[in-house]
């Protein structure tokens, strides 16, 4: 009886150190979001849903504007610091349903799954000034700007590229800003 007792712990030890790994291999590990590699998981399997139900779902593209050069005038414990504050309330203001990862170095993409793209600019654009508040309350005085696209059938490299589109025309019209992405039909 002893025996299996212990087999039967020792199972399950193995079944939360294997669950544990599982996390940690899918988050990163300073800002505790979803990494890269897990994020374009699930932003894959939201693209299949979505296409499934008709649903809409819309990605935004975050990046911290001037992040090199908070890091090179004060520090990279500092910046790490930023990082870690605007993953944070990222994640305050968003729905269970809603997934956030880092996306690159100072880049978070966010997944809105039944979210068009209007409703996606004005969720982001919400964060945008809670990471304002935030970081000012704090004494980091940081910004952020986003670039929002909504899913059409493109690919997930696509549909991130599309996002990446609008949050260079909030770089270019002036930072700490949300803009649509911009699609070539809507030049014609």
């Amino acid at each position: 009886m002893f025996d299996i007792t212990e087999k039967k712990e020792t199972q399950l030890e193995l079944e939360r150190k294997n669950r544990l790994l599982s996390e940690m291999s899918s988050r990163d590990g300073l800002t505790h979001v979803f990494n890269h590699r897990a994020l374009m998981e699930i932003l894959q399997a939201e693209m299949h849903k979505a296409t499934a139900t008709g649903r809409p779902l819309s990605v935004v593209l975050f990046d911290l504007d001037d992040f090199k050069n908070v890091n090179d005038t004060r520090g990279h414990v500092y910046g790490d610091r930023v990082l870690v504050t605007t993953a944070r309330v990222i994640r305050e203001q968003i729905r269970d349903a809603d997934a956030i990862g880092r996306y690159g170095g100072e880049e978070f993409l966010l997944l809105l799954p039944d979210t068009g793209l209007e409703a996606a600019v004005k969720v982001a654009d919400r964060i945008r000034r809670a990471i304002a508040d935030e970081t000012e309350r704090e004494d980091l005085r940081v910004t952020v700007s986003g670039g929002a696209a909504c899913f059409d059938g493109q690919s997930p490299t696509e549909l991130v590229h599309a996002a990446d589109l609008g949050l260079y025309a909030a770089k270019r019209a002036g930072k700490n800003r949300i803009e649509p992405a911009f699609t070539p039909q809507e030049d014609d």
